[in-house]
């Protein structure tokens, strides 16, 4: 997400120059500060002022688009956490059903995902929206931030939310690791072959070869290398994926035809 001062209109570069002290261009010798510079030197200071620079993100955005655009949040300069908290004393950890989550984990923030779960009131779950929290982790290939979802202590998004649809994710996106943690947990995992075996045809769409071959040789509920009328085979050729498509249709049993 933006740093939200990287781009300023001008009502709210007016804001920040009145509290900076200056309309005027300031000379010094040879030096030269126009009214950017000032602006962008103020930026600095706000970014070291989580109480000033909570008061001017609620001015522009108001008090709970300011929680989630702080949420998001990827200066490295800024106290992001810091930030949150003067936010939050006001608005509401759970606001916009999540949405402030949801962000933090599309950012692989994770100590902004822990302090809005931990929050001491109206805490967004940790499966708001049925599990799109998890889906976010999944799909912008957060690994950890998956574990700490799924581990949550209460109300913790289930590995085959949406029918499968985080399997189905990781799979598409070629996150190995992440497909077989979702096999393998030890609360509603998803099954290998769900919603048709949408996963393998997107892992073979997309030439993931390990994903394909995981999910083929999966110990319960694999998917047959020919389903959908072969086409997992078919999108791979289609898109040039040599390997994935020789390894479907070498496989020792319900194996595509070539033809």
């Amino acid at each position: 997400m933006m740093n939200p001062f990287d781009r300023l209109d001008s009502n709210l570069i007016g804001l920040i120059l009145i509290r900076a002290g200056t309309w005027s261009t300031a000379e010094d010798e040879d030096t030269y500060f126009s009214g950017l510079n000032v602006c962008r030197l103020w930026r600095d200071c706000l970014l070291l002022c989580p109480d000033d620079m909570a008061a001017v993100l609620i001015e522009e955005h108001g008090t709970r688009d300011a929680l989630v655009r702080a949420a998001g949040c990827t200066s490295q300069r800024a106290d992001r956490l810091a930030l949150m908290r003067v936010l939050l004393r006001t608005a509401k950890a759970n606001c916009l059903d999540g949405e402030a989550l949801l962000y933090a984990v599309q950012q692989g923030h994770e100590d902004a995902v822990r302090l809005l779960l931990e929050w001491r009131e109206h805490a967004p779950r940790a499966d708001c929206r049925d599990g799109e929290a998890l889906l976010a982790a999944i799909f912008y290939g957060h690994a950890t931030l998956v574990h700490l979802l799924l581990e949550w202590r209460e109300h913790a998004p289930h590995a085959d939310c949406q029918d499968g649809e985080a399997l189905i994710k990781a799979a598409a996106e070629g996150h190995e690791d992440v497909v077989r943690l979702l096999l393998d947990w030890r609360d509603h995992a998803p099954r290998a072959d769900c919603r048709d075996s949408e996963a393998l045809v997107l892992a073979a769409q997309e030439g993931h070869e390990s994903v394909v071959r995981l999910l083929l040789e999966w110990r319960e509920h694999a998917p047959r290398a020919d389903c959908q009328n072969g086409a997992a085979m078919v999108l791979a050729a289609m898109n040039g994926h040599k390997d994935v498509v020789r390894l479907l249709l070498e496989w020792r049993e319900h194996a595509p035809r070539a033809d």
